[in-house]
C-alpha cells in the first residue's frame, strides 16, 4: 500500500472507564492474575462510543494509530481497520466456562470475554462490502470509500502521480481519517483480511454454539488465483505461476493493477479454508505446494522474501504452524518442524534466564514474544521455553493498566513512504492468548493418565 496524504489528527486512546484500576481499590487490583488484568484492559478499551471529536474509533473495535513516515514528515493517525479479527482471534482462547477454573477467572470475567467479542463481530460486519458485485461479502483493510470526484483532487491525484512511483490501486477502500487521500491509493478488499474475519467469525459461531457461516471461498479464493493471466511483481523467486492465492481481489489486465502472491497470505488463507472443511477449493493444493516449496528453499530466513506487509520474520512460523494445526494441512508437517526449530533458536535470556524473542527494530519483545509462544503451543513443542517466556510475558506487563506495549504489526514500505499500524490492544490480546493457552496446555498435560507401561 502507498500514501501521499494529509490526515486529521485526533485521540488515539478511547476507553469506556478509564485507567483499568477506576473501579478497584490498590489491593483488589493487585490481587488480579495477569489474565484477570488483561481482560479488564481490554474489556475497558473496547470502542463504546463515536461520532464526535476525540473519538474517532468504531464502536466494537479498539484504538489503532498509523505512523506515516515520508522523508522527513513523520505524523500518525487514528485508524479504523480489520484488526479487530485478530483480537477476536485471541479472545476464543477463553470460549466457555468449562476453562474459567484453570485460567483462574470468574464465570463473569467469562461473560465479559463473550461481550467484547459479540461487540467485535458487530463492528467487522460494518466492513463487509456492498454494491460490489463479485466483490460483495469480502473484506478489505479499511472502510469502504466514497469516491470524490472534484477538481482539487484531481490534480492532487497528477502531482502525486508524478511525484512517487509506486503501485497504484484506484480501489474502493481508504483510511477513515485521510479524507485527502489520492484516489490511486485507495485500495481493494483483499485475501488476507478475508481470511481473518471469516475465521473470527467461526471463532464466534463456535464459542456461542452457532451453526457455522457461510463462507463463499470460491466467489473470492477461488476468482484471484496466480495462473498467469494477472501481472504479478512478488516475490521476485516465484518463477512460473503457482497457482497459488494472490493477495488483492483486483487486478485484471484492463485495470492495469499488479498483485502479489504473499506466502503468510497464503497461509491465512488455507487456515481459513481448512477449519471450513473447503481444502478442496481450487487453488488450495497449489498454495501448499508454494509455501512447502518457499520453506524448504530456506526463503523464510528473509523476511522481505516471503510477504509485503507482516514486518516480524515470526510472523510467517506463526501462519504456517497454525495453519498446520488448525488447519488439518498434515503436508504442513515438515515445514511446521523446519520453523518451530527456527523459533527456539532466536530465543534470547534475561539475566533470570527468563526467555524471549527479540522485537522487530526497536519495538517491545512483547508482541513477538508471545507470537513466538503461541508458535510453538501450536506445533506441540513441549519446550521449557514456553514456561520461561510466559514468565517474561508477566513481568513485562504494565501493572498500572494490565496491558503490553503498542508494537508495529502491519507495515507496508514503497517509493519512501513507510507506513507502520499499532495498536496496545492487539499486542496485549496475543499476550493473553499466550498466558492462557500455557495455561490450559498444562492442565490438559496433567489430566492425561500416565503410561504404566
Amino acid at each position: 500500500m502507498l500514501f501521499c496524504f494529509q490526515g486529521t489528527r485526533s485521540e488515539n486512546q478511547v476507553t469506556e472507564t478509564g485507567n483499568a484500576k477506576k473501579q478497584l481499590n490498590r489491593d483488589e487490583w493487585e490481587s488480579l492474575s495477569p489474565i484477570q488484568k488483561a481482560i479488564r484492559y481490554l474489556a475497558e478499551t473496547q470502542v463504546t462510543e463515536e461520532g464526535r471529536p476525540g473519538l474517532p474509533h468504531w464502536i466494537g473495535g479498539w484504538p489503532e494509530q498509523m505512523d506515516v513516515q515520508w522523508g522527513r514528515k513523520e505524523f500518525s493517525l487514528p485508524d479504523v481497520s480489520a484488526m479487530p479479527a485478530l483480537i477476536i482471534h485471541c479472545l476464543s482462547v477463553i470460549d466457555d466456562k468449562q476453562s474459567a477454573p484453570i485460567l483462574g477467572l470468574s464465570s463473569s470475567e467469562v461473560e465479559l470475554v463473550a461481550r467484547m467479542r459479540r461487540k467485535a463481530v458487530k463492528f467487522l460486519k460494518r466492513l463487509e462490502i456492498y454494491g460490489h458485485g463479485e466483490l460483495d461479502g469480502s473484506y478489505g483493510y479499511w472502510p469502504l470509500r466514497p469516491r470524490k470526484n472534484s477538481f482539487w483532487l484531481s490534480i492532487v491525484n497528477t502531482l502525486t502521480r508524478i511525484r512517487v512511483r509506486a503501485r497504484e490501486f484506484n480501489g474502493i477502500l481508504g483510511p477513515l481519517h485521510a479524507p485527502k487521500m489520492p484516489a490511486q491509493h485507495h485500495i481493494w478488499p483483499d485475501a488476507d483480511d478475508t481470511a481473518w474475519v471469516y475465521s473470527a467469525y467461526l471463532d464466534h459461531a463456535l464459542a456461542e454454539n452457532l451453526p457455522k457461516p457461510d463462507f463463499p471461498a470460491e466467489q473470492f479464493f477461488g476468482r484471484w488465483r496466480d495462473t498467469g493471466d494477472i501481472p504479478v511483481i512478488f516475490p521476485k523467486w516465484r518463477g512460473k505461476p503457482t497457482g497459488a492465492f494472490l493477495t488483492w481481489f483486483a487486478g485484471t489486465p484492463e485495470m492495469g493493477i499488479k498483485n502479489d502472491v504473499d506466502v503468510i497470505v497464503n497461509a491465512n488463507v488455507l487456515a481459513a479454508l481448512g477449519r471450513y472443511g473447503r481444502l478442496d477449493l481450487p487453488g488450495a493444493d497449489d498454495a501448499i505446494r508454494f509455501i512447502s516449496t518457499a520453506i524448504e528453499a530456506g526463503y523464510h530466513k528473509c523476511n522481505d522474501d516471503i510477504t509485503l506487509y507482516y514486518p516480524d520474520d515470526l510472523a510467517i512460523k506463526y501462519a504456517v504452524i497454525y495453519a498446520y494445526r488448525m488447519g488439518k494441512i498434515p503436508e504442513f508437517g515438515s515445514a511446521a518442524e523446519i520453523l518451530a526449530a527456527a523459533v527456539e533458536q532466536q530465543v534470547k535470556f534475561t539475566t533470570d534466564d527468563l526467555a524471549y524473542w527479540e522485537g522487530w527494530r526497536d519495538y517491545s519483545p512483547a508482541y513477538t514474544t508471545s507470537v513466538a509462544l503461541l508458535t510453538l503451543l501450536n506445533s506441540g513443542n513441549e519446550s521449557p521455553l514456553i514456561a520461561g517466556g510466559c514468565r517474561w510475558l508477566e513481568t513485562a506487563q504494565d501493572q498500572g493498566d494490565g496491558s503490553w506495549p503498542t508494537v508495529a504489526f502491519a507495515w507496508s514500505d514503497q517509493a519512501g513512504i513507510r507506513l507502520y499500524w499499532k495498536s496496545q490492544a492487539l499486542t496485549t490480546a496475543f499476550a493473553l492468548a499466550a498466558l492462557c493457552r500455557y495455561r490450559l496446555e498444562k492442565a490438559r498435560v496433567s489430566a492425561q493418565p500416565l503410561n504404566s507401561g
